[in-house]
């Protein structure tokens, strides 16, 4: 803070200035407080001044670089959205379809894997399911197979053959 010499009139001038206003006589010390108060409001209120005034400014600038729309119905302001977002949307929509998809084919695949991982005569059994028909008979599932004739060939997932020697039902899952 700058320190300025005041001078004896503007003293002179406070105090006459208070006594005439609330008639009261001040002292020296106390006409030289309110001096510093007056002169620390008058620093302030330039200051506010300068603030009020650059606020202003930023303002006006914002206000120069915002617009407002007006539209004459619900539908108007629809194609307005509509057309400034769709270039917008449309590549972000089939890019996260495309993640989508690339993700479930790929835990489909991790599946698939497990599960013939875990069974590996699974490939074995890909004609018998893709001929076979599956019955429901009562609370249970059945795949209801014919005794495959004497001759000709047998059908895959619709006949069997009875092993007698070894007392035992062949199906047949497919050919090599």
């Amino acid at each position: 803070m700058k320190i300025e010499q005041v001078s004896k009139e503007d003293m002179i001038r406070l105090k006459a200035y208070f006594t005439q206003k609330y008639g009261i006589e001040l002292d020296e010390w106390f006409s030289a407080v309110m001096h510093e108060m007056n002169q620390l409001n008058q620093e302030s209120k330039l200051e506010i001044g300068k603030a009020t005034e650059e606020v202003k400014a930023a303002a006006k600038l914002l206000k120069g670089q915002m617009y407002a729309v007006h539209f004459k119905d619900n539908k108007q302001a629809f194609w307005f959205g509509f057309g400034k977002y769709l270039p917008f949307s449309v590549p972000m929509l089939f890019m996260v379809s495309c993640i989508a998809y690339f993700q479930f084919t790929s835990r489909t695949f991790e599946d698939k894997r497990a599960f013939i991982k875990q069974y590996p005569n699974a490939a074995n059994f890909r004609m018998f399911l893709i001929n076979a028909k599956v019955e429901k008979i009562g609370e249970s599932h059945y795949v209801p197979l014919k005794l495959k004739p004497k001759t000709g060939d047998i059908s895959i997932g619709t006949e069997y053959m009875y092993d007698k020697q070894n007392e035992r039902v062949l199906i047949p899952l497919g050919r090599e």
